[in-house]
């Protein structure tokens, strides 16, 4: 259980770590130039999840490379299945139940809006990266490639 740990630690640091810097950095580059919360929200996802996804493409491509050497449409087919396999569910579940659960529940228990907004988001992650390992184990035992 150590390894798979280290494994998943391993596999999902950087991305969360690039995710959140560059979303931050963006998010206030875009209140300036827009002035606008609601535009400036809205990039903020956009940004999170392209530089979120883009290092765990990056490391799906090198290890593709690794094991057959050349690289064709087919095996970026294949990389981009098992990133979607990974984590369409839970894309889904966090925009569709975690967060908005999460973002109800929480205040009813701490009163400090700040406060249970971060513990939301906070087990909202959680609850995203319970089930994107999940997912992950799955793919490994069902695409072999």
């Amino acid at each position: 259980m150590k390894n798979k740990i280290k494994e998943w630690i391993n596999r999902y640091w950087l991305s969360e770590l690039v995710s959140y810097t560059f979303a931050l950095l963006l998010w206030w580059w875009s209140f300036y130039l827009f002035w606008n919360q609601f535009i400036s929200g809205f990039c903020i996802i956009i940004w999170d999840n392209i530089w979120y996804y883009l290092p765990i493409f990056i490391k799906e491509v090198k290890i593709s490379l690794k094991k057959h050497k050349r690289f064709n449409i087919k095996h970026l087919l294949k990389v981009i299945r098992n990133i979607w396999f990974e984590f369409w569910p839970s894309e889904l579940l966090q925009f569709f139940f975690f967060y908005p659960f999460f973002l109800v529940i929480t205040p009813i228990y701490i009163k400090n809006y700040f406060l249970s907004s971060f513990v939301a988001m906070t087990l909202s992650i959680i609850f995203f990266y319970i089930t994107t390992i999940a997912f992950y184990e799955i793919r490994k035992k069902i695409f072999k490639d």
